[in-house]
């Protein structure tokens, strides 16, 4: 994840993959990074559409462990949509007794009057690790099966 032009952080890059969609995800810290991932998902499906935050929730992990609690929380942000109409838009996550806390908002929407771009059936473990750089951002490569 070297590059000699260094963007304003946080910031995503999504990555041309074969049969998969990947993004480069760089942010100041954890909870920087799990919101600008979920970003990086939400411009995946739904292209430059936003719609009003109307909702807020929060689901805690329990594992410590950086990638699978990334992998876990992308997982529920599709699994959210594709069940509950319920589209993620930002989220946070902070540490708490084993595991991390993610706290989201999101929209409401009617899946049958709202036409997304891109199925995204679910994040995977592919290559993924959550590194240091050594400028002290963290980065991750996130691959979505598609």
């Amino acid at each position: 994840m070297s590059s000699t032009h260094s963007p304003s952080v946080p910031y995503y890059h999504i990555v041309g993959h074969t049969a998969d969609t990947a993004v480069e995800v760089v942010a100041r810290n954890y909870s920087e990074l799990i919101d600008t991932a979920t970003q990086a998902l939400v411009s995946i499906l739904a292209g430059s559409q936003r719609w009003a935050i109307n909702t807020a929730g929060e689901m805690k992990i329990a594992t410590q462990d950086p990638e699978r609690v990334l992998v876990q929380w992308l997982n529920e942000v599709l699994f959210l949509l594709a069940t509950k109409d319920v589209f993620v838009q930002r989220a946070s996550a902070e540490p708490c007794d084993n595991g991390y806390l993610i706290r989201y908002e999101a929209t409401t929407l009617n899946l049958e009057q709202v036409v997304l771009e891109t199925e995204v059936k679910s994040a995977t473990y592919h290559g993924l690790t959550v590194q240091t750089l050594a400028d002290g951002n963290l980065a991750a490569t996130i691959v979505f099966d598609l």
